[in-house]
């Protein structure tokens, strides 16, 4: 543009102008208070260390895994693959195992680039396809933001906008110049349907999906590792790729008298054994801790994914429903209850401040408390707690005891001792008639509590009505 004002004159002009005329759109595709680390008897690897006991072996004997396909659509039903991740595994093997993050990718499959007015000081701006009026937007000279979307480029999703965050916060929020990279972390144990549905619709966002699977329920009895076997036999055979398994093959003796620390236990133990195996993590990748039931909207990931200038630790809304995505959780008064917990930090706030323990991402208690707010404040982290969702704008789902009847029995008996009341210390609440019961009324084990109907569900389970309608129709 500098040569078209130069004392290149009309000719150069001419040039500019047959440029301009010429413009072209490139569009891409897209589509309870804690102690100290002391109490829980472990120690917490440095970045970049292996547990002192594994870090020799680890050393030459590691299948490092790089990822850089793209799945689009689920294709595991149809899939022709013959060999799959964890075909030949034993459990004992993820000792061996690590995942190398790939550097940060372009942004260019979910941004747009448009020609802003201005016929010769006009600029190129990103527009975020998912959040954009493509068409619209390539006649006009701005991004045209779809329904639920915000911001210059049609990237801040209506979780964020109408979360915590004032307008002086928000004006800070920018568009990265490379996308972050995204980890999910969770304990499992038998829930396959919000599984598959989480990793077939985070795929593209989520970099690696760090889980782990215990020997042992909550309460200590010795189970079948379910997820495991269902890994080795090829299920989510075109997805196994970028998940880390940690299995967790013994039952901690505080566990025994204490079952809030059985139950925070492998929150820990994920984090300590974990992270350290996830290879080229920096400072602002942004690790994600949700229990198996909880699962943030895509668009809230892709936010974290895209964008900065906001602060942390991040609490993220979630809409709780029961036993499916029919019954809401309501108070006495009939008002909407929803599920706010602290669930996403960067990297360096969980590595550096709370020395890889992941439980502390998830309790609010552990910013104030040693070592980890010394550890803050030594290494200068800011820490400014923001939440990302409100009612009628979440951050995600909280699907609570989103199983069949059997399932439900499995669960009741697999939960910690101090969760009180224990209903499955109640053999007429573990029978299948009762539970078949208050799945259809919508009433909670007390049957005194009850919820509301409502008809909802994620955008990924709600267009694969027909895989997941188990846990969108009452039984």
């Amino acid at each position: 543009m500098n040569q078209i004002c130069s004392s290149k004159g009309a000719g150069a002009l001419v040039l500019g102008t047959l440029a301009f005329i010429g413009l072209t759109y490139n569009v891409y595709k897209h589509e309870v208070s804690f102690k100290s680390p002391e109490y829980f008897g472990v120690s917490f690897p440095r970045r970049g260390q292996l547990p002192v006991s594994e870090a020799a072996r680890h050393k030459d004997n590691v299948e490092a895994v790089e990822v850089n396909e793209v799945v689009e659509e689920d294709k595991d039903r149809t899939s022709n693959l013959t060999s799959w991740k964890f075909k030949n595994r034993k459990r004992e093997d993820w000792k061996s195992d690590s995942f190398r993050l790939k550097s940060s990718q372009s942004r260019e499959d979910s941004f747009m680039s448009i020609k802003t007015a201005g016929f010769i000081f006009g600029k190129e701006i990103q527009c975020f396809i998912r959040g954009t009026e493509v068409d619209e937007s390539k006649s006009g000279s701005a991004c045209v933001c779809s329904r639920g979307f915000h911001g210059d480029s049609c990237g801040v999703p209506d979780s964020v906008w109408f979360g915590s965050l004032n307008q002086q916060e928000k004006s800070r929020i920018t568009l990265r110049d490379k996308p972050r990279r995204i980890l999910q972390t969770l304990i499992v144990n038998h829930e396959f349907d919000l599984f598959e549905a989480r990793i077939q619709d985070h795929w593209d966002v989520v970099d690696v999906f760090l889980i782990l699977e215990s020997k042992f329920t909550a309460f200590g009895e010795e189970k079948e590792t379910r997820f495991f076997d269902r890994l080795k036999n090829g299920w989510l055979k075109n997805y196994q790729k970028k998940i880390l398994y940690v299995y967790l093959d013994f039952f901690h003796e505080k566990g025994k008298s204490d079952g809030w620390f059985a139950d925070s236990y492998p929150r820990v133990y994920l984090g300590e054994q974990g992270l350290p195996r996830i290879l080229g993590l920096e400072d602002d990748d942004i690790i994600v801790y949700n229990d198996s039931d909880e699962i943030p909207h895509r668009s809230t990931l892709e936010f974290l994914k895209f964008y900065e200038g906001f602060s942390e630790p991040i609490a993220f809304v979630y809409r709780w429903t029961v036993f499916g995505y029919y019954w809401l959780s309501q108070d006495k008064q009939g008002n909407e209850q929803i599920t706010q917990v602290n669930a996403a930090a960067t990297y360096k706030l969980v590595d550096q401040g709370f020395n890889n323990n992941l439980w502390a991402v998830r309790g609010k208690k552990f910013l104030s408390t040693s070592p980890y707010k010394e550890n803050i404040q030594n290494k200068g982290i800011k820490v400014e707690p923001w939440t990302i969702g409100s009612i009628e704008h979440y951050a995600g789902s909280h699907c609570s005891w989103c199983f069949s009847t059997q399932d439900i029995q499995t669960k009741l008996l697999s939960a910690q001792s101090d969760d009180g009341p224990r209903w499955g210390n109640y053999p007429d609440k573990v029978k299948s008639e009762f539970i078949e019961k208050i799945r259809k009324s919508g009433k909670w084990f007390d049957e005194v509590n009850t919820f509301k109907k409502v008809e909802y569900a994620p955008p990924f389970i709600l267009n694969n009505f027909n895989k997941f309608k188990k846990i969108l129709i009452p039984p």
